[in-house]
């Protein structure tokens, strides 16, 4: 479970999506995320199309397939080992963002704060989708791309996917708590 508190405090209990847990192939997991990132569109127009608003059901639905995009970029880092590095612990620090969790085999704890600095240009739910979470995932993906298929990537390669997924999961976990706290309805 994932909850907010009004200052933007955050904590969560996490599984990781099963659809993510039966394989540890990046080609996989890659295949699965990029269903999961392209599936967030298609849920939205259906949930805007009834009424024109995002209301209680359609936003939970909608948060609950945020939540489980977080989780899944939780699970990349912990699944693609580059080199024999574990990373039973996270922490992440940008700006309007900070994220520390605690990771193992089937599920994640993390506690943090979601700032003000990731809502500055967005109104809604779907400006927030189109121009900051689409990139950043899409981003997120194509280093994935670049960095679990090689046998030994360098460092910068790494050091890359590592940024574009700490963004990634910072405008995540802001798109959820403006869907829950700035009501947002479309």
């Amino acid at each position: 479970m994932l909850h907010f508190y009004t200052s933007g405090q955050w904590d969560c209990f996490l599984r990781y999506p099963s659809k993510l847990t039966f394989t540890t192939d990046p080609r996989e997991l890659m295949k699965v995320m990029v269903t999961e990132i392209r599936d967030i569109p298609e849920k939205y127009k259906f949930y805007m199309s009834n009424d024109g608003q995002l209301i209680g059901q359609e936003k939970s639905n909608l948060v609950s397939e945020l939540t489980d995009i977080l989780s899944s970029l939780v699970y990349l880092i912990y699944r693609i080992p580059f080199g024999k590095i574990s990373r039973p612990t996270l922490s992440v620090e940008t700006i309007g963002f900070r994220l520390s969790a605690s990771i193992n085999e089937s599920d994640w704890t993390g506690q943090g704060q979601v700032g003000p600095a990731l809502f500055k240009t967005c109104s809604s739910f779907a400006q927030m989708y189109q121009q900051d979470l689409t990139p950043r995932l899409q981003r997120c993906v194509k280093e994935f791309a670049v960095v679990g298929l090689e046998k030994t990537p360098d460092l910068d390669k790494i050091k890359g996917f590592y940024e574009s997924i700490q963004e990634a999961m910072a405008t995540t976990l802001g798109a959820v708590y403006g869907l829950q706290y700035l009501d947002w309805k479309k």
